[in-house]
């Protein structure tokens, strides 16, 4: 009984460890930080998860020297580099093209970004988007399908 009663405490710590974890668990606010650096042009996180319609709060830093950029979320299906080509030939990115975008951020500053997931299931690209872009900055964010909890056995604890 006192091994069974230690494993579920374990189990519960480590699920709310999970539920307030940075990216893709629970059902809380997600909170995190993205930033891109100067080094390698990249973001710092390139793969988010997030359950469908989840709130998601983050801040995004510019570390980049000269350039500034706007956080964007693309729709389903938009391939990011195509996107950044476009806006880079007719300087401003069709809202046709993107779920979310920031204001700009200027080299050296950060913005507070907050959005709801898509509520539909699948792979979606954010991307850096800068009037010059050197190279395509992009990230993932992959929505989940809603799981339904099964109650099974291993919800019951057995105090034999």
């Amino acid at each position: 009984m006192k091994v069974n009663l230690i494993i579920f405490c374990a189990m519960f710590v480590c699920l709310e460890a999970c539920n307030s974890g940075l990216f893709g668990w629970g059902t809380k606010v997600k909170k995190g930080e993205l930033s891109v650096s100067e080094n390698d042009h990249s973001f710092s996180v390139s793969k988010i998860e997030l359950d469908p319609k989840a709130s998601f709060s983050f801040k995004v830093s510019n570390n980049l020297k000269k350039e500034a950029f706007s956080f964007v979320l693309l729709k389903k299906g938009e391939d990011p580099i195509l996107v950044q080509h476009l806006a880079m030939q007719t300087g401003e990115l069709p809202s046709s093209y993107y779920l979310f975008k920031s204001d700009m951020i200027e080299p050296g500053k950060s913005l507070k970004v907050m959005f709801e997931s898509p509520e539909l299931p699948g792979k979606y690209y954010y991307v850096a988007l800068s009037e010059s872009p050197k190279d395509s900055l992009f990230g993932t964010l992959i929505v989940r399908e809603e799981t339904v909890p099964v109650k099974g056995e291993s919800d019951v604890i057995n105090e034999d």
